[in-house]
């Protein structure tokens, strides 16, 4: 996997993402995929719905494209009630229903997923195997 998001350097062989190769041209390669690491914090000072704008626009996507997908991503990921929250509950499934959303930012055409579901509660394992058929 680290291969692939362009972590380390493959030793043998080559990695092709949608034509892409990460290594000669990571932006782009970084740029077709969504990531969601099995480990990770959010920054303490961005709410919720900070979060995935802030983000968007560092993946390039445009203030009104960045705003629609943040209106979007909340509600489809039961973030509505944590919208304006900077902390996050203690069992961290708020918190990675976060990263889920910031791996679909741009609608990515593909997914690198390590444990996705760590850490949900069973109701939003079962909205993440709605979203991933979608």
């Amino acid at each position: 996997m680290r291969q692939i998001t362009g972590e380390l350097n493959p030793t043998s062989g080559s990695i092709q993402i949608k034509d892409v190769d990460p290594l000669l041209n990571p932006l782009k390669a970084k740029q077709l995929m969504g990531v969601i690491l099995q480990e990770g914090s959010l920054f303490s000072h961005l709410t919720v719905q900070e979060h995935p704008y802030f983000f968007g626009r560092l993946k390039g996507l445009t203030r009104g494209v960045a705003q629609a997908q943040v209106e979007r991503l909340i509600p489809l990921l039961s973030l509505e009630e944590y919208r304006g929250k900077k902390d996050q509950d203690p069992l961290g499934g708020t918190q990675r229903r976060v990263f889920i959303a910031l791996a679909l930012l741009g609608d990515p055409p593909m997914m690198v997923l390590d444990e996705p579901t760590a850490g949900l509660d069973p109701a939003a394992r079962r909205m993440s195997g709605i979203l991933s058929k979608s």
